[in-house]
């Protein structure tokens, strides 16, 4: 397994963390099904601006990147206070 499957594999239990379907993420995040699809099975790059707009969202990015969980990934407002631009 390449480590864009990994992510893929991550960001697809976030997902299910956070209970949105599929749809859901890729119609917020205004891109086509199969591009989407395409993160979630390690098909393509996932851009720093699109983990950017998946943070947006209450995804861990952290998670989604390394593994690793940020101890404060949630969608309360201090912590997207505290993202970095």
């Amino acid at each position: 397994m390449n480590e864009n499957q990994r992510i893929g594999e991550r960001l697809e239990a976030e997902r299910k963390r956070l209970g949105y379907t599929a749809i859901e993420v890729y119609n917020s995040l205004d891109i086509a099904q199969t591009t989407y699809k395409g993160y979630e099975t390690g098909k393509r790059d996932i851009s720093a601006g699109l983990l950017a707009q998946l943070w947006d969202m209450g995804f861990d990015v952290l998670y989604i990147v390394t593994a690793v969980y940020a101890e404060s990934a949630s969608t309360n407002d201090s912590v997207i206070q505290h993202r970095l631009v």
